[in-house]
């Protein structure tokens, strides 16, 4: 965003984001424990020029065995996009970049800037999860 919110604005499109961010993680949360795959929820503080500071959830989920990933958002601010949000694994340290797009749509690229066509269903967070978790 290159131009100043109004104080209305800001507060508007800070709380709109913060919802999004919450679907996706209680979306998250509900699709891993589905899977008898265990989550831990917290939150973090963000501070955006153009938003200002807010609190919002971040969670880990532990895939059977001992690979984890961490869904973190990281801002809303972003160019081409209405805010990102990065699924990371853990041993592997593998990553993709979450674009939000138009309302929730959300747009997975790998950190080689490849574009996973997929659209965000369980099946396709079950199978990213595990393929990122992969060593």
């Amino acid at each position: 965003m290159t131009t100043q919110i109004s104080n209305l604005s800001q507060q508007t499109v800070r709380e709109e984001w913060v919802a999004a961010c919450e679907r996706l993680i209680s979306q998250i949360e509900t699709w891993a424990t589905e899977l008898n795959w265990s989550t831990h929820r917290a939150d973090i503080l963000l501070d955006e020029r153009e938003t200002g500071p807010y609190t919002v959830p971040t969670v880990r989920v532990r895939l059977p065995g001992r690979a984890e990933i961490h869904v973190t958002p990281i801002a809303r601010g972003i160019p081409g996009g209405n805010g990102r949000v990065d699924m990371e694994s853990w041993p592997s340290l593998h990553r993709v970049r979450f674009i939000r797009r138009d309302g929730d749509t959300w747009e997975a690229i790998t950190d080689s800037n490849v574009r996973l066509r997929e659209p965000w269903t369980r099946e396709f967070f079950t199978n990213l999860a595990q393929d990122l978790t992969a060593i």
